[in-house]
């Protein structure tokens, strides 16, 4: 680019100094008053009381000075160069960005120009940042609008310049120049530092709760929260009118540079970029606010349980890790399935209790509750066992639905998986990266810890089978949503699971405490329960959704749930008593030892195989009844041509190392069980059956 040199005149310099002789007066005399003698000029300067000379100007050598067009750095050299050395080989042009840095605007750099309109008369200019420009349109050159070029200010621009449209120069070049987008460098900060002060600007990282284009304005509002459970609302104009980043969902975490502004009393921000950081560092981001009371600001790991409990203390930790993973993959809208065991009130009451604490904790952050249910699966299954089967099928599915290797479902199993037998399944999600929970009281195989993300199991601190997997899910689910009060919704259900599994323990008595001042007394927690057990046990492989919800009392009101119950209960008690009369009318009884007795009911003889109510229910039913009429202790085993249900009424009995001793007297028999405290099942080869009835009847003597 060239200019006038602002040292000389075509190329000369003139240097003017006052004449020594005559101090600048011209005359070789001083004359006093008026009419004085007149004197002559001073013979140094002629007069003139200046001595000026001449001499080549340093900076040019013809009057006009040569900058590089892309950096302004002068340039030594013939008249004709425009880029300097460096700019030769890489040419940069700066597209001005926000915030803007007005140093870009002092004349010296090349900058990205937008054409809008080019006609004639001249041609206008977008600058960007609100700085309007025109040239003159040139001959030799075409303009199209929508056209970016490079031009140069003939001027600095100051912040009053800003709509005001001033002349520029084009920078005609053959050099393929880069355009590189130049803001105001900014310091990260939280978003509380960020908001300390009105006119703050700063960079933070947040994640996009909901975005809503206002057309009127043409601008993007935000709703964002950043990772200490932060949440403000932040503007974005659109240049082009048109809605931006519609793609950003609630999924997104993006690196935003903002001013703080408070209009109307309220926090906002202007935003000048917002941009989707790397996958690393969302997921980075997600672990720091999965760990947030996003209410409270304060970490979930300070969370009180419900009630008091030691074992609940001692399994704090495996609280906190598995809130923070399921947490996780809520926030990054990870698909998340719940299997747990079913028709069983203990394994229902406590899937439903975690689906409704994550479902608090999306709401309690903003998101549209409607994502919620396109996220979340609940499956229930059977038995306790997590099936290779099942594990192919739903991985199956998730990657052949397009779904990458970084965002496979996380797995939440409750009532089951604790087991030997799950560990082949359990395996396989390992190997495929796949998270897994297990949320359960069945006694726990060590080997499938280091298999799982997070293992919530009670019989690893305590072996006396008294704390149900509807209470751990209760608890798990205060972790999970610590920004809800659940106490109202929930806690119904580990008193429900407590008689559905006949377990008295101290937690039990003190849920039970807390629920009847929530107008739930123990007749009316019996008849959900056998409502409930009605209904799931017809269910086999769908959930029942919200007709569960609604007879759990899980945000639903007392009278539906009271019209449910006057609607189930009659029906399923009903076909209990019948069940358990024909059962009580047919058993084998015989004496163990003194004072303890044992029942042998022949389920496939006498209770229904397919109709309701189950088996285990059944035996249940028997038991209570025979415990009410005998003195002693009473073990009471229902038993088909593969399975066996156990149950014993004596305190301090433990099922799982009774099992664990039949392992040991039948070694070959290839015998299969899980239980909980006093209760548990068995799978067996038919042609074991006698063998291993003769086998409980020599250890329990």
């Amino acid at each position: 680019m060239r200019t006038r040199c602002n040292e000389c005149r075509s190329g000369i310099v003139e240097h003017v100094e006052t004449c020594p002789d005559c101090k600048g007066t011209g005359s070789d005399k001083i004359v006093l008053g008026v009419g004085g003698s007149k004197g002559e000029d001073c013979p140094t300067c002629k007069g003139r009381g200046k001595l000026i000379s001449k001499s080549e100007c340093q900076e040019c050598t013809s009057g006009w000075q040569y900058s590089c067009d892309f950096c302004g750095t002068n340039i030594a050299g013939e008249e004709g160069s425009n880029t300097c050395a460096t700019c030769e080989e890489d040419p940069i042009v700066v597209e001005l960005g926000a915030p803007l840095d007005y140093r870009y605007l002092d004349g010296k750099n090349a900058l990205a120009a937008k054409i809008t309109q080019a006609n004639d008369r001249g041609v206008q200019l977008d600058l960007g940042q609100g700085f309007l420009a025109w040239l003159k349109p040139s001959r030799d050159t075409r303009y199209k609008v929508g056209q970016t070029i490079a031009i140069r200010l003939r001027n600095p621009l100051t912040r009053d310049s800003r709509d005001k449209a001033v002349q520029v120069f084009p920078i005609h070049t053959q050099s393929r120049y880069k355009i590189v987008k130049k803001s105001q460098q900014v310091h990260e900060v939280s978003l509380q530092e960020l908001m300390s002060k009105e006119g703050n600007i700063g960079s933070f990282t947040a994640q996009v709760i909901d975005n809503f284009y206002m057309k009127s304005a043409a601008i993007t509002l935000f709703t964002l929260i950043d990772s200490n459970g932060k949440k403000v609302q932040g503007a974005l104009p659109s240049p082009d009118g048109s809605r931006m980043y519609s793609n950003f969902n609630s999924s997104s975490v993006v690196q935003i540079v903002a001013r703080y502004r408070v209009v109307n009393e309220k926090d906002r921000l202007q935003i000048f970029s917002i941009d989707k950081v790397k996958h690393h560092q969302a997921l980075d981001f997600f672990e720091d606010l999965s760990g947030m009371n996003i209410t409270t600001g304060k970490s979930i790991e300070e969370t009180e349980f419900h009630v008091e409990s030691s074992v609940y203390d001692e399994l704090r930790s495996s609280f906190v890790s598995a809130a923070k993973r399921i947490r996780t993959a809520t926030l990054r809208n990870q698909n998340i399935i719940v299997r747990y065991h079913s028709p069983c009130v203990d394994g229902v009451s406590a899937a439903f209790g975690i689906d409704f604490a994550i479902k608090q904790f999306v709401l309690s952050k903003g998101t549209n509750p409607n994502d919620f249910r396109r996220n979340i699966r609940r499956i229930p299954q059977r038995n306790s066992v997590l099936e290779v089967r099942e594990v192919v099928r739903d991985l199956s599915f998730a990657m052949d639905d397009g779904f990458n290797m970084r965002n496979m479902p996380l797995y939440i199993l409750v009532d089951l998986g604790s087991n030997e037998e799950s560990r082949a399944a359990l395996s396989i999600c390992k190997s495929y990266g796949v998270d897994v929970v297990i949320v359960d009281s069945h006694s726990l195989e060590e080997e499938n810890v280091e298999l799982v993300h997070s293992c919530i199991n009670s019989s690893s601190v305590n072996s006396e089978g008294n704390i149900t997997t509807a209470m751990l899910a209760l608890e798990l689910a205060k972790f999970v949503s610590p920004e809800t009060d659940l106490s109202k919704e929930l806690l119904q259900i580990a008193v429900i699971s407590s008689l559905a599994d006949n377990v008295s323990s101290a937690e039990y008595e003190k849920y039970l405490e807390i629920v009847e001042q929530n107008d739930y007394d123990l007749s009316r927690l019996n008849n959900i329960l056998s409502a409930v057990d009605y209904v799931i046990f017809g269910l086999r492989h769908f959930d029942g959704g919200e007709i569960i919800r609604n007879l759990l009392g899980i945000n639903s009101t007392h009278e539906k749930t009271t019209e449910l119950i006057e609607s189930i209960v009659p029906t399923a008690k009903s076909l209990q008593a019948k069940s358990i009369k024909i059962a009580h009318n047919n058993f084998e009884k015989s004496e163990l030892s003194e004072g303890k007795n044992l029942a042998l009911l022949d389920l496939e003889q006498f209770a229904p195989r397919f109709e309701y109510p189950s088996h285990s229910l059944i035996l249940n039913g028997l038991q209570k009844v025979l415990v009410d009429e005998e003195k002693g202790s009473v073990v009471t085993i229902g038993i088909t041509s593969d399975y066996l249900i156990f149950m014993n009424s004596t305190i301090g009995f433990n099922f799982m190392e009774f099992f664990n001793q039949l392992q040991e007297e039948l070694p070959n028999s290839g015998i299969t069980g899980y239980g909980q405290g006093q209760n548990g099942s068995i799978q067996f080869l038919t042609g074991f059956k006698d063998n291993l009835l003769d086998a409980i009847k020599k250890l329990l003597k």
